[in-house]
């Protein structure tokens, strides 16, 4: 059985999952892990810079608010609520956000390791 990490149960609201603190509180990332899947709602501050990153992991998602700047193997695109995003394995890829910044859904396979990111204390999400 799957669960979320607020408790034994299978289900959670977003709310009560400790955001895992990716740049120092500028980016913050509640997640939901399975054996082989992660699901992870990002919320990105505005004016942030995600520098050039690759990872084995594949990464597909979608954005639900603001907008965000997605540069994948040298291709950049400007993405809005309702836009996706794919990114293969081990694929050069960097993100930045405007004066909106953006919320974004983030399904990684395999599940990234990111046992070693800080946590914040759970709190009420930008969305819904």
């Amino acid at each position: 059985m799957l669960r979320s990490e607020a408790s034994s149960s299978p289900f959670a609201s977003l709310e009560e999952l400790r955001p895992h603190d990716m740049r120092s509180g500028r980016v913050s990332c509640r997640v939901i892990q399975g054996k082989d899947v992660m699901l992870a709602i990002c919320e990105v501050a505005p004016n942030v810079e995600i520098p050039e990153q690759r990872h084995v992991n594949e990464q597909i998602g979608f954005v639900i608010l603001g907008t965000i700047t997605y540069v994948v193997e040298g291709v950049e695109k400007l993405l809005k609520p309702g836009d996706t995003y794919a990114i293969p394995s081990n694929a050069a890829h960097s993100a930045s956000t405007g004066m909106s910044g953006a919320t974004v859904v983030d399904i990684f396979a395999p599940p990234r390791d990111w046992d070693h990111i800080a946590r914040l204390k759970p709190s009420k999400p930008a969305w819904p």
